[in-house]
């Protein structure tokens, strides 16, 4: 019995020892670590990092339908065409990561415009880096992105301030809340300079009630009669937009832009281009929320010819409309809008009325 307890014990032991040997000689592989997308909420939503890498990546943008139907008559005649659909696709690109010199933020807009009348024009709408107050690259210019366009109204037929682009180079501080900047820049608009660059300097307040702001601009080219570039000459723009006035969904806003003693490309803009002089603009902006859903609003603006104009009066426009949110990320809009321009002589007076349908499906 012995013998047997003794035999089972040792084969026990020499098992263990063989499995023990064997397991040592087992080289163990572990699993690669997976890396998943972490998402960035130092710059806000949407925004995760770039496997690798601590830089913030954000990506949207919209696809936007514009159906225009309109009535426009020029000393009384008819313009017999009426209806232009107008697409757009844009798509936004935002890299944002923190450095020794504070973030660093550089921007990246691609964009396509057509119509029903014409191939889709593609392109680079806006190139951006911006580091510890600086800002250099492409896209609309100050005169327009410090106002709010038209002061940030959603109306399609959104008066005449004159969107632009440009190439531009500025650097702000805040002062007291007050966010100072000062920049040059070379235009690409329709009535572009020969001479560059053009210099402003702007400020900006604003906080959770709205804001105002106010910038002066150099054109080195004014514009004299026919568009033909002239001596330099000054400019300055003034705007505020209220929000949520008496806790509720009310905002209103409006700007003002005249030249001194020349006209200039950012008052007159595209007028220029047939001898048009624009003396001074302004606009008043009004929308309201009726729901959560449905948001209405109203928009008039005008322009005065320069007192040496020797054709063009005076420019009036009215807009409204209604926004109606559909669904999350889909919009669909209507708007009226009519415009009236006077000249000298009665022949060249045009009028135009028109209904606008836009919907815009955002991401």
């Amino acid at each position: 019995m012995m013998n047997i307890k003794t035999l089972l014990s040792s084969l026990a032991v020499t098992l263990f020892a063989v499995s023990a040997a064997t397991a040592a000689d087992i080289i163990s592989v572990e699993p690669e670590p997976e890396e998943y997308v972490r998402v960035c909420d130092t710059y806000g939503a949407g925004f995760f990092y770039i496997p690798g890498t601590e830089a913030c990546l954000s990506i949207n943008g919209y696809i936007r339908l514009t159906l225009n139907h309109a009535t426009k008559t020029t000393g009384g005649i008819e313009d017999g065409n009426h209806s232009d659909w107008v697409h757009r696709g844009r798509l936004n690109i935002y890299v944002f990561s923190e450095t020794n010199w504070g973030t660093l933020r550089s921007e990246l807009r691609l964009q396509s415009n057509g119509s029903a009348a014409s191939d889709p024009v593609n392109g680079l709408d806006r190139a951006l880096i911006s580091v510890a107050g600086f800002r250099a690259g492409y896209g609309t210019t100050y005169w327009e992105s410090a106002h709010g366009g038209g002061v940030d109204t959603p109306a399609v037929q959104d008066g005449m301030y004159n969107i632009d682009q440009s190439i531009f180079f500025d650097y702000s501080t805040s002062v007291s809340d007050v966010i100072f900047t000062f920049g040059f820049q070379d235009t690409t608009g329709l009535v572009a300079d020969m001479e560059a660059p053009d210099y402003y300097v702007g400020a900006r307040y604003g906080g959770d009630w709205g804001w105002v702001a106010a910038t002066y601009i150099y054109d080195q080219n004014a514009i004299s009669a026919g568009a033909v570039p002239a001596d330099g000459a000054g400019a300055w723009k003034v705007s505020f937009r209220l929000e949520d006035m008496w806790d509720s969904k009310f905002n209103i806003g409006a700007w003002y832009m005249a030249d001194g003693e020349a006209a200039t490309s950012y008052v007159t803009g595209d007028y220029g281009a047939d001898g048009t002089l624009v003396d001074y603009q302004w606009g008043l902006a009004m929308e309201a929320a009726f729901t959560d859903k449905l948001t209405g609003y109203l928009l008039y603006s005008a322009a005065e010819g320069t007192k040496t104009s020797t054709t063009y009066l005076n420019t009036k426009h009215l807009a409204v409309g209604l926004v109606w949110k559909a669904i999350d990320g889909l919009n669909i809009q209507t708007e009226y809008f009519t415009n009236e321009s006077d000249y000298v002589l009665a022949s060249s007076d045009t009028d135009t009325n028109g209904i606008i349908l836009r919907v815009l499906r955002y991401w």
